[in-house]
């Protein structure tokens, strides 16, 4: 787990994620599992945190292992719907394909 996922998954400070992303923290990369920090707000409901990594520049299009972005990831989860609206709003693209050819509009 990178540090910067521990950070959101344990809800530390914006001001402590910040400090991680100014001394260097990739916001796409990936852990072990192939999750990005995006997925593991995604999965975990946290919004704030969500909008927050999306303002400093994370990729809304990112791709687990599987090749589901987050966008994906928030549909299959019931009540997600703000999720999503953000997602779309910082350019989340829904025709992206995973790796079984599924889209989000599937």
């Amino acid at each position: 787990m990178t540090p910067l996922i521990h950070s959101i998954l344990k809800d530390f400070s914006s001001a402590m994620i910040s400090t991680l992303i100014e001394g260097g923290a990739e916001l796409d990369q990936r852990d072990r599992n192939g999750m990005s920090p995006l997925h593991h707000c995604v999965s975990e409901g946290k919004l704030e945190s969500l909008s927050f990594l999306l303002e400093k520049g994370a990729d809304p299009n990112v791709r687990d292992l599987d090749g589901v972005t987050c966008i994906n990831l928030a549909k299959s989860s019931h009540g997600m719907y703000e999720f999503v609206e953000l997602l779309l709003k910082y350019g989340a693209d829904p025709t992206i394909k995973d790796k079984h050819g599924k889209t989000y509009l599937m």
